[in-house]
């Protein structure tokens, strides 16, 4: 089954966990966030304990820190491997996601272990080692096809794609119809000028 990521940008702690809480109730609950600050009330960090047990799927980027005082659902990685490692040894229950933005770091990045790859539309490329080849929704179309419409392929993924950087619902028809990705992660630039249950309704629409 297909699902809906979101991620935002953290401005303060009232509105965060307002989005949160809206976020939840529309559905979606695994959430990451970015730019987060290094303290948080202790306020804060009860209502987010509190959100957890309603469901929430906190992702954050990975840092020590980080993960000691949030104990988030999940991390995203950078390629660094070691940490990658270690991670899986210390925390085999935290979801692993890395940031892939070629084919190599895909498969890099499966060989690693990671749960998921998160990859952007707007920089995905086959190869980095040829800027003239094919980049971003054309790129993901040729490396991950539909199973339905290709058979086999032989750069097939087994681990799961999540798919950043779509702007429109006509572009997210067009990405899960050719592509055998299995979440989207949206943001507050994807169809801007829908609120946010008005782009979960519709995104839900496409996705069931």
């Amino acid at each position: 089954m297909k699902k809906i990521y979101y991620q935002f940008t953290f401005e303060q702690e009232g509105s965060t966990l307002l989005l949160l809480k809206d976020l939840l109730l529309n559905g979606v609950f695994r959430i990451l966030i970015k730019e987060l600050p290094t303290e948080f009330t202790t306020s804060f960090l009860h209502n987010l304990a509190g959100l957890k047990s309603e469901g929430l799927e906190l992702i954050l980027s990975y840092s020590p820190e980080r993960l000691e005082k949030l104990s988030p659902f999940g991390v995203v990685v950078d390629d660094d491997y070691d940490v990658i490692d270690q991670l899986r040894k210390d925390h085999p229950q935290l979801l692993l996601c890395m940031a892939a933005n070629s084919v190599v770091a895909c498969k890099n990045g499966e060989l690693a272990g990671v749960n998921e790859l998160f990859v952007d539309l707007q920089k995905f490329r086959t190869s980095s080692l040829q800027p003239k080849g094919l980049i971003g929704q054309e790129a993901v179309e040729n490396f991950y096809p539909a199973k339905e419409g290709y058979g086999w392929v032989f750069l097939t993924l087994n681990t799961a794609l999540v798919i950043d950087g779509i702007q429109s619902l006509h572009q997210m028809k067009a990405v899960f119809a050719d592509t055998d990705c299995t979440a989207i992660l949206l943001s507050e630039t994807f169809e801007s000028t829908l609120s946010l249950q008005e782009k979960i309704h519709a995104v839900n629409t496409i996705l069931l």
